[in-house]
């Protein structure tokens, strides 16, 4: 006659090994986890600032090299931010109509660092449209809108036209608290100290150049600072 077999039960010591090695993986595949989702964003992100140049380009093609405006009119068509939500999709031709939380102009890693929910993140290059020195216009002017002529563009793969953009003190016509700073002049020290938005791993940021290509820069170029045309 045979005799059942028994059962044997995990001793306290096998548990706690069996915990301890379970540990550890989590421990060693969380940062792999985070890092590879950190990537994804960050792809998400230039893949964003892509279709902003693309529907910006577009623009300009059917406005004989014209690019939209760089910053007033602040809320209504042709403003650059909102050309970029009507041409996606959106209903409307105000900011109130057409800013969104799900947009192109919203990068993924936001979440992190503002509480509330964000419906523009990134900013335009207005390097020579700040209606100084010789600046033909200023992105500031009501009654004189700034233009880029996008055809005149000299260094297109090596100039930003969008690029992640952060919250920063603007007095007078500031905007609201769920969208960054609209526009960056690189030849003003305060604009590239404290409206760049360093979002990305090590404080980098992303950006969209004139030729179309998007790429990630852990500091602004001096090239950065010749005025558009």
């Amino acid at each position: 006659m045979r005799t059942p077999a028994r059962h044997r039960a995990f001793t306290l010591i096998e548990l706690l090994v069996v915990v301890t090695v379970i540990a550890i993986l989590i421990g060693v595949l969380l940062p792999a986890i985070a890092g590879a989702r950190r990537a994804g964003q960050s792809a998400i992100c230039l893949s964003n600032h892509r279709q902003c140049y693309i529907i910006c380009r577009m623009y300009a093609d059917d406005h004989r090299g014209w690019g939209p405006a760089v910053g007033q009119p602040w809320s209504t068509i042709p403003n650059w931010a909102l050309v970029i939500q009507q041409d996606a999709g959106r209903d409307g031709a105000t900011a109130d109509d057409l800013y969104a939380n799900a947009s192109a102009l919203v990068c993924p890693t936001i979440d992190h660092h503002y509480p509330q929910q964000m419906t523009r993140t990134c900013a335009m290059n207005a390097t020579g449209h700040a209606g100084i020195d010789d600046d033909p216009d200023s992105f500031d002017d009501a009654a004189n809108p700034a233009f880029i002529r996008f055809d005149l563009v000299e260094h297109a793969a090596q100039i930003p036209l969008i690029l992640d953009s952060a919250i920063a003190f603007i007095p007078g016509d500031a905007p609201p608290p769920t969208r960054t700073s609209s526009v960056i002049d690189f030849r003003n020290p305060t604009h590239t100290a404290t409206r760049i938005g360093r979002f990305h791993d090590g404080g980098q940021f992303n950006a969209a150049m004139f030729d179309g290509s998007a790429q990630t820069f852990a500091e602004p170029l001096p090239i950065w600072e010749s005025p558009l045309p």
